[in-house]
């Protein structure tokens, strides 16, 4: 099966390359079509409807490819749960139809507009190497009767990385599909992706039950695995090469969850960031780099919990289980992996799933990088898909797997501690002492309520300039008088990188003699 496979993946390119050249004008990126803006309210608008459509031509190394091509505005979400707009691109069959579609997630880690698939599949980007050899695995598909769409998971914003928010593009890229095509709800899918297409693959593949459950994915094939955040950055913390991609994956994370790092980065941390913020992945761009020297003070990131929060949001397995077959491949040049995805994570993962009932077919490609198993892996991802598209029993590795590592999330650095003095009246009112024990935090608040008979009722409530930090700081009580007699709690509440940190002081208005 393998040989046919690659054949077929030859014979695609050959294909391709020799198609005669037609003149095609440069699309436009997505900050500057029109096509990709949206203004309307997203909110109430179900994922997956199409917003608007579009023809277009599609092109492979600067050859324009005989293939109907249309392109849809559709309605998805973020990893932090905001309604968005993104853009899939469907390629119709060359050969007659089988009304099956296939779902392909390309590796294209990007943070701007050139490397996207609805930009590269017109012809953008013509000389690039990845998105290129990904269309003609495309081919390889259309050749075959399946109709195939290629989602910009990532959303317009270019949230690499972020895992949720992936699947939730691929997933409602599909819905958009089938809505454009006129295919019904259990029209059967297969999804395929490797390394950052295996992001987004995968967690469609956990997510689809819950956020697409009429979705009929009857597999999902995903090749060079980031399984575990925490697991992965300490893998390539400071390699030669794939160290380069830490100021990508963690741009693109924070965009998609929503976390806010900044005031803890360097200014190698800020310089690095910008540089990478609309750009296609360079794994040449910092070699040797630490985390550390992204953060101020030498800081180990470990320390830092908002960093720590966003990192542990991308562990697979943790927000659900796939319910159909499986195919894991993953290199094994060093020992470890690939030299920036773990074999023994995805090994877990796939322990995971075995323990759910999930076959899995898991292929170690022992001696081979993450850019050398590619080829390998699409020919037998296609091999897998062909079987499920035809209902052929699925292969089960899972008595053979081995166990893997922990895929247990950082532990998160505790949140900072309010420190509260005592209320003390002034002539203009009340006051307090407020400092943190460590960091800062602002949006500070100060609410004042009664309590009688256990009971408690607000009062007032003050909204603060500024913020709070080691350094101690008077606030003043929204209490002008208090009722004699009266027990009162103050309240102090602030956002330390977005999750709130409280204390309360009490106070009792003396009577009067």
């Amino acid at each position: 099966m393998r040989s046919s496979v690659v054949t077929l993946l030859a014979l695609a390119v050959v294909l391709a390359a020799g198609l005669p050249a037609a003149a095609q004008a440069a699309p436009l990126k997505d900050v500057d079509d029109p096509f990709y803006r949206y203004d309307k309210p997203l909110g109430d608008v179900a994922p997956g409807t199409v917003l608007r459509s579009r023809a277009i031509t599609p092109a492979l190394a600067g050859v324009t490819l005989p293939i109907k091509a249309t392109q849809v505005l559709y309605r998805t979400t973020k990893t932090n749960g905001a309604a968005i707009a993104s853009v899939a691109t469907i390629l119709r069959p060359l050969v007659a139809p089988t009304r099956q579609i296939v779902s392909y997630q390309t590796a294209y880690d990007d943070l701007g507009s050139t490397c996207v698939p609805s930009y590269t599949i017109q012809g953008g980007n013509p000389g690039a190497l990845v998105p290129n050899l990904e269309i003609g695995f495309m081919l390889t598909y259309l050749a075959q009767g399946f109709t195939v769409v290629t989602a910009d998971y990532e959303g317009l914003t270019h949230d690499y990385t972020a895992g949720q928010g992936a699947g939730y593009g691929t997933l409602d890229g599909i819905r958009a599909a089938r809505t454009e095509l006129g295919f019904r709800d259990g029209t059967p899918v297969g999804m395929v992706g490797y390394s950052g297409g295996a992001i987004a693959t995968q967690w469609a593949s956990e997510l689809a039950g819950e956020y697409a459950p009429e979705t009929n994915i009857v597999g999902a094939a995903s090749g060079g695995i980031p399984v575990s955040f925490p697991n992965t950055l300490r893998y390539i913390d400071g390699s030669p090469e794939w160290a380069s991609v830490l100021p990508y994956l963690l741009n693109g994370l924070f965009r998609g969850t929503g976390i806010d790092v900044s005031r803890y980065l360097s200014q190698k941390g800020r310089e690095a960031m910008a540089f990478v913020a609309d750009k296609c992945l360079d794994t040449g761009a910092f070699p040797g780099l630490r985390i550390r020297e992204l953060l101020a003070g030498d800081r180990d990131y470990r320390t830092v919990r908002p960093f720590v929060r966003a990192i542990n949001s991308q562990i697979m397995g943790t927000l659900g289980t796939p319910k159909s077959p499986v195919f894991f491949g993953n290199g094994n040049g060093d020992g470890i992996g690939d030299g920036i995805m773990i074999s023994s994570d995805v090994e877990a993962l796939a322990h995971q799933y075995c323990g759910k009932g999930v076959p899995v077919h898991y292929t170690r490609y022992p001696g081979l990088d993450h850019g050398g198993v590619i080829a390998l892996f699409e020919a037998e991802a296609i091999a897998f898909l062909q079987a499920r598209f035809t209902g052929l029993p699925a292969a089960n590795d899972c008595a053979r797997i081995p166990p893997g590592t922990s895929l247990k999330p950082l532990p998160l650095p505790p949140l900072p501690a309010v420190v509260l003095g005592r209320v003390r009246r002034t002539g203009s009112g009340y006051r307090i002492a407020a400092r943190l024990d460590r960091e800062v935090a602002g949006l500070v608040s100060v609410t004042v309520l009664t309590v009688k008979d256990g009971k408690r009722r607000r009062v007032a409530v003050r909204s603060l300039a500024g913020g709070l930090g080691p350094a101690s700081r008077t606030l003043a009580v929204p209490l002008r008088r208090g009722v004699a007699g009266r027990r009162y709690e103050v309240v102090v509440r602030a956002l330390a990188d977005g999750e709130p940190v409280t204390a309360t002081a009490r106070l009792q208005v003396p009577r009067r003699r």
